[in-house]
Order: structure tokens, then sequence, then C-alpha cells
């Protein structure tokens, strides 16, 4: 995870600074968000306008039903990375795609799996929204403890859907982020 939010940094880095910014991360792109945003701090540079952290749990919690993926045979993995969704289905059907890919999507798994849980809270002091799915497995805490990573509002919006609700429901997903950037944007240039 470090070496891909040092990649994310690298390429971001110069444009921060030039316009106002949001982040946004699904699944294990949620972590890489949420440690983007921290360097990014850490650094001394501007903060988002706002941050979006989906289809995750809270960085400091550990999944209560928290499977191990990349430890799976081949086809027990195959059966549970499609009824997560957000894979085709012809992906598995295809010896050539499963012999070339199948490595780097378990090592994906691997690196979310076995991040280490954030020790410290540090919160941001900027607004945050969540975005779940309605039929993923994240409890309720595992939902609503983002709320300690931000001093300011953590908002939690439910799409239907699983894990995967972004594919489903992509149009609602651009609409809420494009309002809640707007509020921001106006509520920037017109502090009360």
């Amino acid at each position: 995870i470090d070496q891909a939010v040092e990649d994310v940094y690298q390429i971001v880095v110069g444009m921060i600074g030039h316009h106002p910014y949001a982040l946004f991360g699904h699944s294990m792109g949620s972590i890489i968000a949420y440690k983007l945003a921290q360097k990014l701090r850490r650094n001394n540079l501007p903060a988002p306008l706002h941050l979006f952290f989906s289809g995750n749990n809270a960085p400091h919690l550990e999944r209560e039903d928290k499977k191990k993926y990349h430890l799976m045979d081949d086809e027990e993995f195959k059966e549970e990375v499609l009824e997560l969704g957000g894979t085709p289905e012809e992906f598995f059907s295809t010896p050539e795609l499963v012999e070339t890919f199948l490595p780097g999507l378990k090592n994906d798994f691997k690196i979310a799996e076995t991040e280490e849980l954030v020790s410290e809270i540090s919160p941001f002091r900027t607004n945050i929204s969540i975005l779940l799915g309605k039929e993923d497995d994240l409890s309720a805490e595992e939902c609503h403890g983002w709320a300690k990573h931000t001093t300011k509002i953590c908002n939690m919006y439910y799409f239907n859907g699983g894990h995967f609700f972004i594919n489903e429901v992509t149009r609602q997903v651009v609409e809420r982020v494009c309002k809640t950037l707007g509020e921001e944007k106006l509520a920037q240039s017109n502090p009360i």
C-alpha cells in the first residue's frame, strides 16, 4: 500500500495547490486515498476540498468477518470474487486471462488484507463522505467508525448493491460526488 501511495503522490504532488481538489477511493482505493491525504497533510500541502471513501471500513477497525481471499485456492477464490461482483464472469472462463491476471488479482487482495490498522487516529479538518453498498458485508460500526477521522462532518451514503455497487449505480455515485463538491465550493466561497 505504501508504495502505491507513493506512486500516486508523485503523480499528483505537482498539481496540488493550483486548484481545489478532492480524493476518492473505492475498496483498496479507500486505503490509498486515506494514506495519500495523510501524506499530503504531513508535507504541508493544501487540504482537499472533500474526501470520499467508498466500500471500505474505517482504517482503525478490523473487519469482523475478514476473509483471507489471497489464501484461498484458485477455485474458491474465483467463486468468492464472482460473488463480490466487479469481476466479469468471462474473466474466469478465459484461460489466458486467468493465467496472466489471477496472480496480480490475488496480490491486490493480499495487499489489502494484510495492511496494518491505523494505530493512531489523526483526524482530517475536511468534510468526508462514506459511500457504501446496502448489501455489502460491512457492519454499522465499521462504517460509522469513519466519523472519528474528521473534525468536521462525516456523511454516510448508502446505495443499492453489494461491494461493487459503484459499477451498478455509477450515475447516482457521480451525482452524489458532484452535488457534494458543489456544496463544498459554495460553502468555501460563502463562509459563515
